[in-house]
């Protein structure tokens, strides 16, 4: 199912299914680093469910709970960003959306937290 933004236990469904999407995306990451600077992981991510503007560069780019990912157009993410919407705090599961503003640029190795949000034509 598609993941919410919202605050969940982790002792409930909600925590493991979004723990074993996590297992899964690990074990496939290779096959997401040959797609790395083309334009069919900007598809495959929106199949996932990413909202991925058109001309968005991702290159080695990790993408954690597409669901909750917003990337407006013509964004540049230089190897090693990282967007992660969700993390464990203590015994719940908070998951926020994270944006990322048009023609926007993340310089390398940023790590983008759930609730992060960069503006349009931010640097």
């Amino acid at each position: 199912g598609r993941f919410k933004a919202g605050a969940y236990s982790v002792f409930g469904v909600r925590f493991l299914q979004w723990w074993l999407r996590r297992r899964l995306f690990d074990a496939t990451a290779v096959w997401f680093w040959y797609l790395n600077q083309t334009p069919f992981i900007a598809m495959v991510y929106r199949a996932l469910g990413a909202r991925i503007g058109r001309g968005v560069i991702l290159d080695e780019v990790e993408v954690e709970e597409p669901d909750l990912v917003r990337i407006g157009a013509n964004a540049v993410l230089q190897p090693g960003v990282q967007l992660v919407p969700g993390e464990v705090l203590g015994d719940t599961l908070l998951l926020q959306e994270v944006h990322i503003g048009k023609r926007s640029k993340l310089q390398h190795r940023v790590r983008l937290h759930g609730g992060g949000a960069v503006g349009c034509s931010c640097l």
